[in-house]
């Protein structure tokens, strides 16, 4: 099996087990960017509090910088900042990078892939990237024999094109 998270400006989720897309009762399966993650956390755009997005998303990260600093600014400028240790911004990105890598603990505690690829805008950022594995690697939970590969996304899917491709493969079926 695998999971495949984009983290963009958003989080989503898809898992491919035994060939075939996982879609869920409601074909709405992968909606994790609207977990909640933290009780009294920062308000999402979907209305709620602390969900996924809203703390480890690329928009979440702007919303934030904003309401606290005032100033307009992008997920890209937000990690250059972390980078050079500004402190606010270094703080952000790691609460950031820790939630996200403590849910994807519990997915592969709970659906044990054996792939776990990240991809997305904001996830391929090296510097987000490494911290979100630091915190899994540190966190996830070790059964013997238990293994799961993680991986860097290497493309980034074309949505479209993994709909008509979806599309198509079940129209064949049918």
């Amino acid at each position: 099996s695998l999971i495949y998270v984009t983290v963009s400006t958003g989080i989503g989720m898809g898992m491919v087990v035994r060939g075939k897309i996982l879609r869920g009762a409601n074909n709405a399966s992968g909606e994790i960017g609207h977990t909640i993650v933290k009780a009294d956390g920062p308000l999402c755009t979907c209305g709620r509090r602390g969900c996924l997005q809203a703390i480890s998303g690329g928009r979440g990260l702007e919303i934030r910088a904003h309401d606290s600093l005032g100033i307009k600014i992008g997920t890209k400028e937000i990690i250059d900042r972390a980078q050079l240790n500004e402190p606010v911004f270094k703080e952000m990105i790691t609460e950031a990078s820790e939630t996200l890598g403590r849910f994807l603990c519990n997915l592969i505690d709970s659906l044990d892939p054996a792939i776990l690829v990240i991809g997305g805008s904001l996830g391929k950022n090296r510097y987000y990237f490494d911290r979100i594995l630091k915190t899994i690697e540190e966190n996830y939970y070790r059964v013997p024999g238990k293994k799961v590969k993680i991986e860097l996304s290497s493309i980034e899917p074309n949505p479209n094109i993994i709909g008509i491709l979806s599309l198509s493969r079940r129209t064949h079926k049918d």
